[in-house]
C-alpha cells in the first residue's frame, strides 16, 4: 500500500506542477515547497505543532494556539499549512514562532521533518490524514490529536477501500469530533478514543465578535443606509445575487478570488457608483458608492460587524464558507442551496437566523423581506447569535487533555 500511497502523491505533485503552469495559487504550492524548511529551534525549547490544511481549519485550530500560547509561553510554536491559502494570509502569525508549508508526504520527508523538529506535541485540525506523518508521529510515540474532525457517509476514509488509512488514525491518541453523527461512524472503524468536543470555531468567531477590527473609513461610507455584506462569494453567487437596485442599500462584497480579472467582472454587475478598499481614501469616501469592494484578505470577518443582512457564497458549487463569522456578529445569513457537507447551515436555518436560497428569485424574495421588516431582521440576528452561543466551548474542553499531556511531555 506505501507504493500506491506514494505514487498517488508523485501525481498530485506532477499535476500541480502542470497547473502552476496557469495558476498563481498552484505556483505558490510549487515554491513554497521547492526547499525544505529550515527551523531553528532553540535548545531550550519544545515544539508543539499546529497543522492546518488552509485558512478555515486555521481559524478552528487558532483558539488552542492562544490558549497553548498562554500556558507555555516558553515553548516554541510551529504552525505549518497545506494549502497556499492558509500559508500566505497567516505566514506572519504573532503567536507562532515558525510558520511554513508542510512537506510533501513523500519518501523520507516526513521521517526528516519529524526528526528535525521533535515535537512534543501534536495538533492536526479537522482532516490531513497524511500516512507518512502519522505512521512516524505513532513510531516515535509522539503525543497527537485530532481536533474538530468531521465525518460523514461516503468519505472515502469511511470505505471499505480507506481501511489503511484508517489504521494510521491510531497515531492519534484521541479524536475530538463535533458531533454525534461523527462519532458514530468512525467509532466502529476505530480503535482511537473519540470524543464529541464540538467545533472550535464557534469559540473563534466569538472571540472576534467581541472585539472585531474597526474600519473608520468605511463607516463614513453608509450613510444611514442598510448594509449588506457578501462574502467570500464565487462567481455562481454573485450571478445570483446581482444586481441589487436599492437606494437604500450599501453593499459590501469581499469575493473569494480577489485576482484583477475576477474583480473588473464584479465592478461591471455591482449597484453603481463602485470602489474599491485599496483605492478608499478621504477624497473619494464623500461620494457614497454603492458598492464597496473588499480587494484583499483578511478583513471580512471583521466587516461582518457592520452589516444588517449577509450572504456567505460557496454553497452553489457545495462549499461552503464559513457562515458563522457573520452568525456571531447577530446578523440574519443567506446563503445557496448545496449544504449537505455543512450542517451549520441547516442548523442556523432551524435556529431561524439562516435562510437557504435556490436561485435569483428566493434570494431577492428573502432580501427584500430582511430589507422591509426591521423586526425580522433584528429577530433573525438574534436567533444567529443565539445558535454561536449556544455551541460555544469546545477550546475548554480540547484544552483540558492537552493541557495534561503537554505538561506531561514538557517534563520528560
Amino acid at each position: 500500500m506505501w507504493l500506491i500511497y506514494y505514487a498517488i502523491n508523485y501525481l498530485y505533485v506532477l499535476a500541480v506542477r502542470i497547473a502552476a503552469l496557469k495558476s498563481g495559487k498552484a505556483k505558490l504550492w510549487i515554491e513554497g515547497r521547492r526547499k525544505f524548511p529550515e527551523i531553528n529551534i532553540p535548545e531550550n525549547k519544545k515544539v508543539i505543532w499546529f497543522h492546518c490544511a488552509s485558512l478555515g481549519e486555521f481559524e478552528q485550530g487558532r483558539p488552542l494556539i492562544e490558549q497553548i500560547k498562554s500556558e507555555f509561553n516558553s515553548e516554541f510554536i510551529l504552525v505549518t499549512f497545506f494549502s497556499p491559502s492558509g500559508y500566505e494570509v497567516r505566514k506572519n502569525y504573532a503567536l507562532a514562532d515558525f510558520v511554513c508549508y508542510l512537506p510533501t508526504d513523500l519518501p523520507g520527508n516526513a521521517r526528516r521533518f519529524i526528526k528535525m523538529i521533535n515535537p512534543a506535541l501534536v495538533v492536526f485540525v479537522k482532516y490531513e490524514f497524511w500516512a507518512g506523518y502519522l505512521s512516524e508521529l505513532k513510531l516515535n510515540n509522539i503525543p497527537a490529536y485530532l481536533v474538530s474532525a468531521r465525518f460523514r457517509p461516503g468519505q472515502f476514509l469511511l470505505s471499505p477501500g480507506g481501511g489503511w488509512i484508517r489504521k494510521q488514525l491510531s497515531a492519534f491518541r484521541t479524536i475530538f469530533v463535533q458531533d454525534e453523527n461523527s462519532k458514530k461512524l468512525i467509532a466502529d472503524k476505530s480503535e482511537n478514543k473519540i470524543v464529541v468536543s464540538g467545533d472550535t470555531r464557534f469559540d473563534r468567531v466569538l472571540a472576534n465578535a467581541a472585539n472585531p477590527a474597526t474600519f473608520g473609513i468605511i463607516n463614513a461610507l453608509i450613510n444611514n443606509r442598510i448594509v449588506f455584506v457578501a462574502g467570500s462569494t464565487w462567481a455562481d453567487d454573485e450571478k445570483v445575487i446581482f444586481p441589487i437596485n436599492s437606494e437604500n442599500v450599501f453593499t459590501i462584497v469581499a469575493p473569494h478570488e480577489i485576482n484583477e480579472s475576477h474583480i473588473n467582472s464584479l465592478e461591471s454587475i455591482c449597484p453603481q457608483p463602485v470602489v474599491r478598499y485599496s483605492q478608499l481614501n478621504e477624497n473619494n469616501s464623500a461620494i457614497y458608492p454603492a458598492t464597496l469592494i473588499i480587494d484583499n484578505i483578511g478583513m471580512l470577518m471583521s466587516v461582518y460587524k457592520l452589516a444588517d443582512i449577509t450572504y456567505v457564497g460557496g454553497a452553489f458549487h457545495k462549499q461552503l464558507h464559513n457562515i458563522l463569522e457573520p452568525a456571531a456578529m447577530g446578523v440574519p445569513v443567506i446563503f445557496g442551496p448545496f449544504t449537505e457537507k455543512f450542517p451549520e447551515g441547516d442548523e442556523l436555518c432551524e435556529a431561524g437566523g439562516g435562510f437557504k436560497i435556490a436561485d435569483r428569485e428566493s434570494f431577492m424574495h428573502i432580501f427584500n423581506e430582511l430589507i422591509n421588516k426591521p423586526d425580522l431582521r433584528n429577530t433573525s440576528g438574534k436567533c444567529s447569535s443565539d445558535y454561536v452561543q449556544k455551541n460555544k466551548g469546545a477550546t475548554e474542553l480540547i484544552m483540558k487533555e492537552l493541557v495534561f499531556d503537554t505538561k506531561y511531555n514538557l517534563k520528560q
